[in-house]
């Protein structure tokens, strides 16, 4: 693969050729994607320190994306220490990149240095204002003031109004500026600046409807809620044969919370399904989207489906607690006892916390031992 061709100026070009042919069912392998990331970085590197200096100049990317795009594929595996050394260098290397200086914030403050985060934040604010950063410093601000006593809320409502200032379509923006706003208690204007967010037409809206129908839901309206995600997940297209249609993760939190409020409320697992499917086609490793199928084939009865598709779910994220335990309790409830056993106890290895899951096993355990009026362990054996 030419990764140097010396045409391409958009980084963005590289970042497309990166992915190229890596999707497999749908799902991009990010290893490949990593390799072929970290080879080109390395170059620029390389070409910066042989040219004194001059690399980035004289290298044929512009900008610091590349080395975003790397750090990113790294931390969301866990390797914050990695990621923070990749952005480092690409700070090195493109020191007007503001979006290096945030991506490098949300690191530290994920690897608890705010002070380090705040300081990033600041700088990239200094090269170039802007939405995302504005709302991330507000959130660090919320989550760990300045003064370490208490969230400082004067500060964030200041740099969320800033934020849709500088970009009146952020969706995000309006979404935390009214969880702020409603964590307060100040219900109306909560209500307000979710419904701004819907009326401004926010490139990427999934966040203000989904917000919107929590704060309905939270004030016990389940129907407005439903109504409004309903809204919501219409703007999103699903067409299997139109390869055109772009795919949107963030739709999955307005399926999943549409699709369990048709479960659990409307008892509808039909459409139930529908909805996760929807949301599927979006995101299609999503768990609790996964789950949400799955439970939903278990209450139409089809039992070999809801396997299918809880393994898929496990697949897709071995520590989502919920789903090892709807499997073991179906596997429970169908009387298949040592299946029970064995998906309890692999998910409380991957969740240990997880008190629900331990629950369930111990309601395994109580029911063998008074039903079969013999150890457990001698049954399960």
């Amino acid at each position: 693969m030419a990764l140097l061709d010396k045409t391409l100026q958009d980084s963005r070009a590289y970042i497309a050729l990166a992915r190229l042919g890596t999707s497999v069912g749908g799902k991009v392998d990010n290893l490949v994607v990593k390799k072929r990331l970290k080879e080109i970085c390395l170059k620029q590197l390389k070409s910066h320190q042989s040219n004194r200096g001059e690399g980035a100049t004289l290298f044929p990317v512009k900008d610091g994306r590349l080395f975003n795009a790397w750090a990113k594929i790294e931390s969301k595996t866990g390797s914050l220490t990695e990621a923070k050394s990749i952005l480092e260098k690409g700070i090195m290397l493109y020191p007007n990149d503001y979006t290096l200086f945030q991506a490098a914030g949300n690191i530290e403050e994920r690897l608890g240095n705010n002070t380090a985060a705040r300081d990033l934040y600041s700088a990239s604010l200094h090269i170039k204002p802007s939405a995302p950063t504005l709302v991330a410093y507000a959130m660090l601000e919320m989550r760990s003031p300045l003064n370490g006593k208490k969230s400082n809320t004067t500060m964030a409502r200041k740099l969320f109004q800033e934020a849709l200032l500088i970009e009146p379509k952020h969706a995000p923006a309006y979404n935390a500026y009214a969880n702020l706003e409603r964590r307060l208690g100040n219900i109306d204007m909560a209500h307000k600046l979710y419904q701004d967010g819907i009326n401004a037409n926010c490139t990427d809206p999934s966040s203000v409807y989904h917000g919107l129908a929590k704060l309905y839901l939270s004030l016990g309206e389940v129907e407005q809620a439903r109504s409004i995600l309903q809204k919501g997940l219409q703007l999103f297209k699903t067409h299997d044969n139109d390869s055109f249609v772009k795919r949107n993760d963030n739709v999955a939190f307005i399926a999943h919370t549409l699709g369990m409020i048709e479960l659990n409320c409307n008892n509808n697992a039909k459409v139930a399904k529908d909805v996760f499917n929807q949301g599927l086609w979006h995101c299609r490793s999503s768990s609790p989207l996964l789950l949400g199928v799955a439970q939903c084939e278990s209450r139409l009865g089809n039992e070999q489906n809801a396997r299918d598709t809880f393994e898929q779910a496990i697949k897709a994220d071995e520590s989502h607690a919920q789903a090892w335990q709807a499997f073991g309790v179906m596997e429970m409830r169908a009387g298949n006892y040592r299946s029970a056993k064995t998906l309890f106890e692999c998910g409380l290895k991957n969740s240990p916390n997880h008190g629900a899951l331990w629950q369930a096993y111990g309601e395994l355990t109580l029911v063998l031992t008074i039903f079969y009026l013999v150890p457990v362990s001698y049954i399960l054996t």
